[in-house]
């Protein structure tokens, strides 16, 4: 990554090129992070998405749903 004054100096700290810029590397981020978490759940035949929604469903409720009757009789 570079230098946050790198950064200003080469956007000369403009407010749509810094927000254009932040777009961008947060991009690169999450295509790296997904390809590192995704090679690592390769072995477990599950997808980055897939893993993502079962860490949300094991958080999001505190009670199990209801529609787990319907789901597992």
């Amino acid at each position: 990554m570079k230098d946050s004054h790198t950064i200003k100096a080469e956007f000369n700290a403009e407010r749509l090129d810094m927000e254009r810029y932040l777009l961008v590397v947060l991009f690169l981020v999450q295509q790296r992070w997904g390809y590192i978490i995704g090679r690592n759940l390769a072995d477990d035949q599950i997808t980055t998405k897939q893993w993502l929604m079962m860490i949300v469903m094991a958080n999001a409720f505190q009670n199990p749903h209801p529609c787990r009757k319907w789901l597992m009789p």
